[in-house]
């Protein structure tokens, strides 16, 4: 599945705290591995005197591991997560504890000023958005001969390995995450666990590279082999041997609501959720946007636009049904700008396939909680029974099980859906009913659909994610539910959008800047955004 980042992830840990804290609990293994990790940093006299920052501390578990092994140090917990540290602030501390509310690439914006003399951080970076900048802002904080521990989860290459922790996931972590009552929260951060360690193929695979291009030295990685929650560590340290730079530079524009004066001008070309996402997030730190737009108006494929019926009344044309499945966590996330508790949108109470023969399978009453979602489809399916699912090759099926990109694509990229599912002898009654909805829904043959593409939407649609194939539409047309709203919102953060203006031609001006042409002249940028359609592209 796709990695959670920034708001969305943020979201989930906030309203799965609680749940988080009574699961990690519940986890010896966990904490042992952290107290292990802690170790490693090798404060001298329990850390008498040295300040020692946590970062992603969460609701407290690496910093009790660092007070079992550092007790008389002070210690700084970080997190971005205000749930994960209400949780943590309620524990009993020693008075040299305490916690921030602040993001581990800008540290001092909340007040957390260095020198330290350690720093500490556990699952952190492989849910960080950008970790090149987290170790240069982590790094300026450090003092000479510091050490940091980066303490990670990480899956060796074997392939039985990988599918015990994917079946571990979604049978024990999900359906607790879902027995917590926390709206699904606690189970959509079990899976983006699940998909990022599964992306971690090793320790330097968690986003951390070895090497001293950030000024750190000396560098050496641990690692344990078991693919289980509780175990399964990994830890590595780097050392500073003296000061010098932090590193390169990295320019970071500022929050949302800053002074632009000075900020980057970018271009962003195409207004449809692409774009419009893109010119979110760059307004939002300090970016000055202009938006190009070819069509009147907003929206892309979700586009609407007023017409005129032959009875005289006006109505809002747009270009078919689209479905807001609740697995499209940024694309909730970007509406919830303006609309915090997606009102706009309502839910269908049902997603009923029919086949022309008069089949017919429902997903209304299918448990959502993989792996009991695709045994509850089977039980109750007159497409696909226990008969058909006994039929199956097991062995060829084993990446609908488990799926990460890119590697889906180097392996399956070059079959067509029809001979993947032939080859897994998957029974053709489903096949019609079940995969053809999905190829033809994308304007997509099977026969042409790459393999690799139907495996991993039924991945995010089915075995992925506990949201279920279940969805929500607006109640308005999409002008009025999402676009017009979000066009003021982006007014707001001075986004200059520029519909009914098609982009001729971009190309380079100099080393470092872009020129975007339309109409009769261009104006010139520090960066441009492409987000069109591959017609655009190849244009």
């Amino acid at each position: 599945m796709s990695l959670l980042r920034d708001d969305a992830l943020l979201v989930a840990f906030d309203h799965a705290a609680a749940r988080y804290d009574l699961m990690v609990a519940a986890s010896p293994g966990y904490h042992g591995h952290l107290r292990r990790s802690a170790r490693r940093l090798g404060l001298p006299d329990e850390g008498r005197g040295a300040r020692v920052l946590d970062l992603g501390c969460g609701t407290g578990a690496s910093t009790a591991a660092l007070l079992s092994a550092a007790g008389r140090a002070d210690i700084t917990g970080v997190d971005t997560s205000a749930g994960m540290l209400e949780r943590a602030a309620v524990k009993k501390w020693p008075a040299r504890v305490r916690f921030v509310n602040a993001s581990a690439d800008r540290l001092g914006e909340a007040g957390v000023e260095g020198p330290f003399d350690a720093v500490f951080a556990a699952y952190l970076f492989r849910n960080v958005p950008d970790p090149d900048l987290t170790l240069t802002a982590v790094r300026a904080v450090m003092a000479p001969g510091a050490r940091i521990a980066v303490h990670e989860y990480a899956l060796s290459g074997n392939p039985l390995h990988r599918a015990l922790w994917t079946a571990v996931c979604r049978a024990v972590i999900m359906p607790l995450g879902r027995a917590g009552g926390t709206r699904g929260c606690t189970s959509t951060c079990g899976a983006a666990c699940s998909a990022s360690t599964r992306r971690s193929s090793s320790p330097g695979a968690c986003g951390v590279p070895a090497s001293r291009t950030y000024g750190y030295c000396r560098c050496r990685g641990g690692r344990r082999g078991s693919p289980t929650p509780s175990s399964g560590g990994s830890a590595r340290e780097r050392n500073l041997p003296r000061p010098g730079p932090a590193g390169p530079a990295h320019r970071r524009p500022g929050r949302a609501g800053a002074d632009r004066g000075d900020g980057p001008r970018v271009a962003v070309v195409g207004g449809g959720i692409a774009g419009l996402s893109a010119a979110t997030v760059l307004a939002e730190r300090g970016v000055r946007v202009t938006l190009y737009e070819r069509d009147a108006q907003l929206g892309g494929r979700l586009a609407g636009w007023p017409t005129r019926l032959a009875d005289g009344s006006d109505v809002t044309m747009s270009r078919g049904f689209h479905a807001f499945f609740r697995q499209y966590y940024n694309l909730r996330a970007l509406l919830r700008r303006t609309d915090p508790g997606l009102n706009g949108l309502t839910g269908l109470a049902d997603y009923p396939l029919r086949h022309r023969s008069g089949g017919q399978d429902s997903f209304a009453r299918v448990p959502r909680t993989p792996p009991l979602s695709a045994l509850g489809f089977v039980a109750q399916s007159p497409s696909f029974g226990w008969r058909d699912l006994g039929r199956m090759n097991p062995r060829a099926a084993l990446p609908l099980l488990d799926v990460g990109v890119p590697g889906v694509y180097e392996s399956l990229d070059g079959v067509s859906a029809t001979d993947f599912l032939a080859s897994i002898r998957f029974p053709e009654a489903a096949h019609h009913l079940a995969f053809e909805v999905f190829s033809r829904s994308f304007f997509a043959d099977p026969a042409s659909l790459s393999a690799a593409e139907l495996v991993l939407m039924f991945h995010i649609y089915f075995l992925g994610s506990s949201e279920g194939l279940l969805f929500d539409v607006p109640r308005e047309p999409f002008p009025q539910a999402v676009w017009d709203p979000l066009a003021r919102y982006l007014g707001g953060l001075d986004v200059e959008i520029r519909t009914s203006t098609a982009v001729r031609e971009v190309g380079p001006v100099g080393e470092d800047r872009v020129e975007v042409v339309a109409g009769a002249s261009g104006e010139r940028y520090d960066g441009v955004v492409l987000a069109l359609d591959t017609g655009g592209l190849r244009g």
